[in-house]
C-alpha cells in the first residue's frame, strides 16, 4: 500500500516537466481543465478565468476540436491569442505573461499548448507528424524517449 496515491501526490503531479523541442531546456507546465477556465466552479468559488474575446474558441478547441485549416482567418487569430494566453497561464516554470510567451519558438508554443489541453501521446504524434513537428520526449511519459518509436 506504500505506493497507494494521496491528495499531496497527486496535487505535485498536477505539473507535468516537458523538454522543448527547440532544445532551449524543460518547462513545467499545469494541464487545465478548461471547462473550469471557461465556466469556472460555483462549488469551490472560482470565477471563469478565460477572457470573453477568447471564450468561443477556448470552447470549440474542448468541445469540438479545431482544424485551422477549416477556420476563417479571424477564427485563426483567436486560436494563435488563446494559445499564447492558455499558455501564459499554465506555465508554472518559467512564469511568462503573453508577450513573452509569443517570442518562444513556434515548435515550442505547440509542445506547451498540447499539454495545457491534456492531449494525448497518439493525438500529440499525429498532429507532430502532420505538422512537420515533433512531440518531443517529455519526463512524464507522454512523449517517446529519444531514439523510440512513437506508439
Amino acid at each position: 500500500m506504500a505506493n497507494t496515491p494521496t491528495l499531496e501526490k497527486w496535487q505535485h503531479a498536477r505539473i507535468r516537466t516537458i523538454d522543448l523541442p527547440s532544445g532551449a531546456g524543460d518547462v513545467d507546465v499545469e494541464p487545465c481543465d478548461l471547462s473550469v477556465l471557461l465556466y469556472g466552479d460555483p462549488e469551490e468559488g472560482i470565477e471563469p478565468a478565460i477572457p470573453n474575446d477568447l471564450a468561443t474558441i477556448a470552447e470549440q478547441a474542448e468541445y469540438e476540436g479545431v482544424d485551422a485549416e477549416k477556420m476563417s482567418r479571424e477564427e485563426r487569430i483567436q486560436l494563435t491569442q488563446f494559445r499564447h494566453w492558455l499558455i501564459a497561464d499554465r506555465l508554472r516554470r518559467p512564469t511568462l505573461n503573453r508577450k513573452e510567451v509569443r517570442k518562444l519558438p513556434y515548435e515550442d508554443q505547440i509542445a506547451i499548448f498540447r499539454v495545457c489541453l491534456h492531449m494525448d501521446l497518439s493525438e500529440r504524434v499525429m498532429l507532430a507528424s502532420f505538422r512537420g513537428v515533433e512531440a518531443g520526449k517529455s519526463s512524464n511519459g507522454s512523449g517517446p524517449a529519444e531514439g523510440s518509436p512513437a506508439e
